[in-house]
Formats: C-alpha cells, structure tokens, sequence
C-alpha cells in the first residue's frame, strides 16, 4: 500500500466580525479582534499561506450625506499569530502564516488589527475576503 499526502486545514469560524471602532480607537489609530482558531493535521510537512482577496474592502453605505470609504486599502487590516506580537499588513500576495512538519493537530488564533483614520475612515459596513491556502511540498 502505498500512502499520499494528506493535509487538512479547520478553521473554528467561516468569518470573524471585527471589533466596531470607538472613538478611542479613532484616536489610537487601530483596534483589535481576536479572529479565528487554525488548525492544521498533516502526514507531512505544509505550509499555510494567508492573502487579501482584494487590494480594497468592499464598503457599503450607512450614513445619507457621509459616503462609505470605497478606497479602504487591505493593509488596513494587520494580522499576527500573537496577540501581543508584531502585526503585519495584509496583501494580495501569498504570506506565509504557518509551517510545520507532520502532525496530528497544530493549533494557532489568528489576531487582527484594524487601522482607522478620523478623515478618511466615514461611516459604512465594510467588508474583506481573505484566502487561506494550505499545501504541503
């Protein structure tokens, strides 16, 4: 019998709401969310890769008169596997999140970060995809 590589990614939720702004997160500049738990089995070693669906959220008007941000940059969301680590912004190109070798359950929460400016950020829903991508060579 010959065996293949298997790998499986679980994600503990299909989407995280981030954290609404308050006015001291506005001053702060970001704010804070914990986003979701990544686990990983695999027969062999694997690499997790993490991008921006797009290069900008998709905003959603809320407010007559004060139009959502439509040029919100991905990098406005920072990502880390550490809560209190260094946060990276998000691009549309493949980082890599997580390696490992062969394991029976790795286990990692991802954290976020989201920049807010007073003069640029209005009023709206607004909305960012981002890819997973899980391979082993």
């Amino acid at each position: 019998m010959t065996a293949g590589r298997v790998v499986r990614l679980q994600v503990s939720a299909g989407s995280t709401a981030l954290t609404a702004p308050t006015p001291a997160d506005f001053d702060a500049g970001l704010n804070a969310t914990t986003g979701p738990m990544l686990t990983v089995s695999a027969n062999a070693a694997w690499t997790l890769h993490m991008r921006a669906a797009s290069a900008l959220w998709t905003a959603t008007n809320t407010s007559p008169g004060a139009p959502a941000r439509t040029n919100k940059p991905a990098g406005d969301l920072q990502w880390s596997t550490v809560s209190n680590g260094a946060f990276a912004a998000l691009t549309t190109g493949d980082v890599n999140l997580l390696t490992g070798s062969a394991t029976a359950s790795s286990a990692a929460t991802l954290y976020f970060q989201t920049l807010y400016n007073w003069t640029l950020d209005t009023p709206g829903n607004y909305s960012l995809s981002i890819v997973l991508t899980l391979t082993s060579p």
